[in-house]
Order: structure tokens, then C-alpha cells, then sequence
């Protein structure tokens, strides 16, 4: 019996391997994505909702809130796509968010993804104050003190050619 019985979970295994990746294909099933995954408070997400056979959909996060996900603007037909964008409130704590996904159609099938917000933006480095312009007062000084240099130096180098240094 225990040679029928491991010939049967031989014969099983490729059906039960097999499986999963049936379902995954399946094109009632839906899948989430939103990118980037790691975004900063008031960063731009980009939300795609696939296999989903209806005009709308909803999407939500303690992230962004509440948003409408809608068929993209070049799809033609009935779509299996809706994409949506949100922004991360100003108020978002750091750390993981899960981002509910809802297709209007199908029975409000749901699925989810994931985002983390990030602790802090780097620091907004401008040009130091290199962009604006010199007033006349900044640059008549500047120019005295170049000319200055400039004098110094020739006086410097005609005392050591007279041998005066």
C-alpha cells in the first residue's frame, strides 16, 4: 500500500504545483500596485488597479485618504485597468501604509498593496544667495580690493627686482 500511496503523491504534486499559477492568471482576480513604494509626506503615488471590469474604483490609505481610481484616459473598451493619483498628507506618520483598492464593479472586490512613508525630506538646498544681484556699493568695493591686490603685488615684485626686499 505505501507504493500506491507514494505513486499517488507523485502523480499530485505537478497538479498541485500548478495550481497557484492558474489562479493568478485568472481574469477575475485583482491585483493593487502603487509607486513609488517609498514616498515622503506631500509626494506624488501613482495607483493602478488591474482586473477590475468596471469605470471607477475606490482606493484608500491613512497615507492620502480617499481616491477615485478611473479608467486611463487612452483605454479603449470595457477595461481590466483603472489609475489614480494621490498625494501623502502633510500629516502622514512615518512608517508602513496599506493602500485599499476597490473595483466598483465585481461585487467591490478589494485588494491591497503597500507604501512607507519616509521620515523626513533632505534639506532644500538652494543656491546660497548666489542667484540675486550685487548692488553697485558691493561691487565698487570689491573691485577696490582686487585693485588693491593687484597693486600690492606689482609694488612687491618691482622691490625685489632692485634687490630692495
Amino acid at each position: 500500500m505505501s507504493r500506491i500511496a507514494a505513486a499517488a503523491v507523485l502523480a499530485a504534486a505537478p497538479i498541485a504545483f500548478t495550481a497557484p499559477a492558474a489562479q493568478a492568471t485568472d481574469s477575475h482576480s485583482l491585483h493593487g500596485t502603487a509607486s513609488p513604494r517609498a514616498v515622503h509626506k506631500g509626494d506624488k503615488v501613482h495607483l493602478e488597479l488591474h482586473g477590475c471590469h468596471a469605470h471607477y474604483g475606490r482606493a484608500s490609505s491613512t497615507a492620502f485618504g480617499h481616491v477615485t481610481l478611473h479608467q486611463p484616459k487612452h483605454h479603449h473598451g470595457h477595461g481590466k485597468k483603472l489609475v489614480g493619483t494621490a498625494y501623502v498628507h502633510k500629516h502622514a506618520h512615518a512608517g508602513p501604509h496599506k493602500v485599499r483598492l476597490q473595483c466598483d464593479g465585481d461585487h467591490g472586490k478589494t485588494t491591497f498593496a503597500a507604501i512607507k512613508v519616509l521620515p523626513k525630506h533632505g534639506a532644500h538646498a538652494g543656491g546660497g544667495g548666489s542667484v540675486g544681484g550685487m548692488s553697485t556699493t558691493e561691487t565698487a568695493a570689491g573691485a577696490a580690493l582686487v585693485a588693491t591686490a593687484i597693486g600690492g603685488g606689482v609694488l612687491v615684485m618691482r622691490r625685489r627686482a632692485r634687490g630692495n626686499v
